[in-house]
């Protein structure tokens, strides 16, 4: 598999299609980001959705940075525990 392969640095372009923390292609490529020395992720694609979309990425390029899911998504993205799970399709503390 991709995953054991040995190498200093991941290039990810199309970085974008890394958004969703769920996916399977999002944890196949932080796995592998945390297996390398280097990150460069690549994209021509403005992210104006969500806060929560950025996460998954800035996490593969300095997992320290955000703190935990939890944490990110109740500073930044009006997380909460809703009727169905944890719910975080908002957007707060934005201001610059």
């Amino acid at each position: 598999a991709i995953t054991n392969a040995k190498c200093g640095v991941l290039i990810a372009d199309e970085s974008h299609m890394l958004k969703n923390i769920d996916s399977k292609r999002t944890q196949t490529a932080r796995k592998f980001a945390s297996q390398v020395s280097k990150c460069i992720l690549l994209s021509g694609t403005p992210e104006l959705n969500r806060p929560a979309e950025l996460y998954p990425q800035i996490a593969m390029l300095d997992p320290s940075l955000l703190g935990s899911w939890t944490a990110f998504t109740k500073k930044f993205c009006n997380g909460h525990r809703g009727r169905f799970g944890w719910e975080f399709s908002g957007a707060t503390n934005t201001a610059a």
